[in-house]
């Protein structure tokens, strides 16, 4: 519910159904952890139950956020087990009126990926795990970060989502990546009788020249051709420094930018306005929703385009 401020007011038990969202790229370098961290950053501090997931091979999720407490165990013996159980889940340590916890990523020596390779599940083990740990009921949103590479480990993470998000730099060779690389092994599972969530594209760390812009339009057309299957957001992630010092800091990146004053920042958007855009668009029933930490502290022009958005999402 809605407070009449704007301010986002979730009761404790929401009673909305868990959302899992990973992202995707067979690129490294594209944004997904980043994107990933900050997005659970914001839904936290909405007052949502947060999940990170860590399943990258270089697991940077996991050094993101400082934790309050670190389990004993993380992701790979919740996959081997096939459930995730309290031992698995450590908590990060920020002030919000939600939750934020993780599951560390400890498969950088390659064991997972070898464990999953003979299994027949392999392409289910997620999954079957995440829908089969009653500690997980406590969650309303997943977000799961991931190796930028194909393989095992990817798969078994892009099946168990309802939502594939995947960020893609406007140059031409991400873009490049994305067509031959990213899709290609979405085709892959979904040749095999293997259903996918929506499939979501996120134009990332776009700055302000003519190349990007051009690009950012050839991505536009591109998904267009894939017959809807790909969505491209209409959020766009700037190319800016606030991104960079939010994860030197250790903090989600709309708090360390509520609001962009200076005169060289003309014409972008801050970061809690990019974020909240981001949170809405994928997740629409959180449209309206403000975190009560940056409310009063946005500027006018982002105040304004954020409303402007509210309205044209409930008409």
């Amino acid at each position: 519910m809605v407070a009449a401020t704007g301010v986002a007011c979730i009761p404790s038990d929401t009673g909305m159904k868990m959302i899992v969202v990973t992202t995707i790229s067979t690129k490294g370098g594209v944004g997904k952890t980043t994107t990933v961290a900050n997005l659970g950053g914001i839904l936290a501090d909405l007052g949502l139950r947060v999940l990170l997931v860590d399943a990258d091979e270089q697991p940077s999720l996991s050094k993101y956020f400082p934790l309050r407490e670190i389990a004993p165990h993380g992701l790979t013996q919740a996959l081997q087990a096939g459930v995730f159980s309290p031992s698995n889940i450590s908590s990060v340590d920020l002030p919000v009126p939600g939750r934020l916890d993780l599951v560390i990523g400890d498969a950088q020596d390659g064991n997972l990926r070898r464990w999953l390779g003979p299994r027949l599940d392999r392409a289910f083990r997620m999954r079957s795990a995440l829908r089969a740990s009653p500690v997980l009921a406590q969650y309303d949103v997943i977000l799961v970060d991931t190796q930028g590479a194909a393989g095992e480990i990817l798969d078994t993470a892009a099946l168990a989502a309802d939502v594939l998000l995947s960020p893609i730099a406007p140059d031409i060779l991400s873009a490049r990546e994305f067509r031959q690389g990213t899709i290609q092994q979405l085709e892959h599972l979904e040749a095999a009788g293997i259903g996918l969530g929506q499939i979501k594209a996120l134009i990332y760390r776009k700055d302000r020249s003519r190349d990007a812009r051009l690009i950012s339009d050839e991505i536009r057309r591109d998904y267009l051709a894939l017959r809807g299957r790909v969505d491209v957001l209409r959020c766009v992630v700037p190319h800016a420094k606030a991104y960079k010092e939010a994860a030197t800091l250790r903090i989600p990146v709309h708090w360390h930018e509520p609001n962009r004053t200076t005169a060289a920042a003309a014409g972008t958007p801050s970061a809690a306005r990019v974020m909240l855009e981001l949170v809405w668009e994928l997740i629409p029933q959180f449209a309206g929703l403000w975190p009560a930490s940056i409310r009063n502290t946005l500027n006018g022009v982002d105040r304004a385009a954020l409303e402007a958005l509210v309205e044209e999402e409930r008409s």
